[in-house]
């Protein structure tokens, strides 16, 4: 349990994975040679990310692509056919 304002919550059991992932990332953009490696979680209704994690890119740039480049993106439909 975790203590947040007072009260106890559970833990999810999926939380020390989350920490593992840009480790994951991280590896596989040096086994594969690329200078960086992105993980996306689409929401299938919305078509819209509600998880991004990214490892070799600048922060800066997180922010206009979840904002207007994800809505574009044509990869997308394809992904949650």
């Amino acid at each position: 349990m975790r203590v947040s304002n007072g009260i106890k919550q559970p833990i999810d059991p999926r939380a020390h994975r989350l920490r593992e992932v840009p480790q994951a990332l991280e590896a596989t953009s040096r086994l594969l040679g690329a200078s960086g490696a992105i993980l996306e979680v689409i929401d299938k209704p919305t078509q819209r990310p509600v998880e991004f994690c990214s490892v070799g890119l600048p922060d800066v740039a997180r922010v206009p692509y979840i904002e207007q480049f994800a809505a574009l993106n044509p990869r997308i439909p394809f992904a949650l056919r």
